[in-house]
């Protein structure tokens, strides 16, 4: 497995650059730079959760930096949560439906049973904790887009 940050030189990124674009002799990434990722699910991901969480938080810039990492850190779906985000779980359900082949699960927007059993599926295929909880480590891998 190769870190999804490596693109050329050290870090991927040139001698004086971070994954987040500061330059200069010191690049100040305060983000995972294990968890960093480019590409459209990403922004598709940060749509549907400053429309879920009802805010504009999140740059939709199709890039899983220091801010959605942050993001994702601290705005959890979980089945015992207490704040109603359905436009954010629409999105769990159907990333977990379409690209990761749990096609029975129905795209209603409410974090229940089944969509906490398909969680902990994905992670436990991942060897990540099971604990049907969707935060920084399972949305990387959500947004990675490898079907195991």
């Amino acid at each position: 497995y190769e870190s999804p940050i490596k693109k050329n030189g050290r870090n991927g990124y040139g001698a004086n650059s971070s994954p987040d674009g500061n330059t200069g002799p010191v690049a100040t990434w305060k983000g995972d730079k294990n968890y960093y990722l480019e590409n459209e699910r990403v922004g598709v991901w940060q749509k549907a959760m400053n429309k879920g969480f009802d805010t504009d938080e999140l740059s939709v810039d199709d890039k899983f930096g220091v801010a959605s990492q942050n993001f994702a850190k601290t705005h959890i779906l979980w089945r015992g949560q207490r704040n109603n985000c359905p436009s954010a779980i629409k999105w769990l359900q159907t990333i977990l439906r379409d690209q990761y082949e749990f096609y029975n699960l129905d795209i209603d927007g409410v974090f229940g049973s089944y969509t906490e059993k398909c969680v902990k599926e994905f992670q436990s295929n991942r060897n990540i904790k099971a604990d049907g909880k969707v935060g920084l480590v399972t949305t990387y891998y959500l947004l990675e887009g490898t079907v195991y």
